[in-house]
């Protein structure tokens, strides 16, 4: 078994290599997994499904995945990425900042049944047309939670394991810097880092939304769940920063079977070798 997370660094125009042989490269033998459907995921989403797998996959290394305080965990597989879970994810931090609430696990209203279809078309996750007229209380307090819980949320965009946990962060950076924050939880604060490295769950939907409220910007969410599809072997890539002219590439890798025989980054049509930065081989 080989559970890792791979990275490169290369520049923006790296590579060489006679271009009559570039189209061969990356050609793609089965169907895409990454590439958005509906939008989704967005980068940020992406950079924090890439950056909660390479936790997953050594939890206890001190200022990656780790901070001194932090409970010991044990290495993970892969979680796998959940296009429903990650609507619902998404569609949380719009209803709250739209609205003008705070981080609340629970909605700062009762739902409207059908905002899983409505979502996306014909409302924009603002509590007008949300939320069930009469029962909305968006605020700054955080506690929130009198109206539909995260996993009934969740249910309504089709996501509905038998297990479930969320996780949310707010006024970060990146989704990368929210994954750190999550990471590095010690005792008695740390139900972020327990969630996101437990067995329970085998699939994630993570969702970003990059309006303002109650003093915070940038909204980072991520619903966890159990039943989850079988796993590949690459569940997941993305690179930081997002734009400029150097760049770090994460791939995750799992595999039953063992470590691959290479592990290769296309840019500008040329392979580039990885290596392993986390992880086991």
């Amino acid at each position: 078994m080989a559970i890792g997370a791979a990275s490169c660094v290369v520049g923006l125009l790296a590579g060489c290599g006679p271009l009559e042989d570039r189209e061969q490269v990356g050609v793609a033998v089965e169907p895409l997994v990454g590439v958005p459907v509906d939008g989704y995921p967005n980068y940020q989403e992406r950079l924090m499904l890439v950056a909660i797998n390479r936790a997953r996959s050594a939890p206890n290394v001190s200022g990656k995945t780790s901070s001194t305080c932090s409970t010991a965990r044990t290495a993970q597989l892969p979680l796998m990425y959940n296009h429903d879970a990650s609507r619902a994810a998404r569609f949380h931090g719009a209803n709250t900042f739209l609205s003008g609430g705070s981080l609340s696990h629970s909605s700062y209203c009762n739902l409207r049944s059908n905002v899983g279809t409505t979502y996306g078309s014909t409302c924009d996750g603002n509590k007008s047309c949300a939320c069930v007229a009469g029962t909305d209380d968006f605020s700054c307090v955080i506690s929130g939670g009198h109206g539909t819980d995260f996993a009934a949320r969740a249910a309504l965009f089709g996501f509905d394991p038998s297990s479930s946990s969320e996780v949310l962060a707010a006024g970060h950076d990146s989704g990368w810097d929210a994954v750190w924050e999550w990471m590095k939880e010690c005792p008695n604060n740390d139900g972020h880092r327990l969630a996101l490295t437990s067995a329970t769950y085998n699939q994630i939907g993570v969702g970003y939304h990059g309006g303002t409220s109650c003093g915070y910007s940038r909204f980072y969410g991520g619903e966890l769940g159990n039943d989850g599809p079988a796993r590949y072997a690459l569940p997941a890539g993305a690179h930081r920063p997002q734009t400029g002219t150097s760049f770090d590439f994460y791939v995750n890798y799992y595999n039953s079977a063992g470590a691959p025989q290479a592990v290769k980054l296309v840019v500008d049509g040329v392979c580039k070798a990885m290596t392993l930065e986390l992880g086991a081989a």
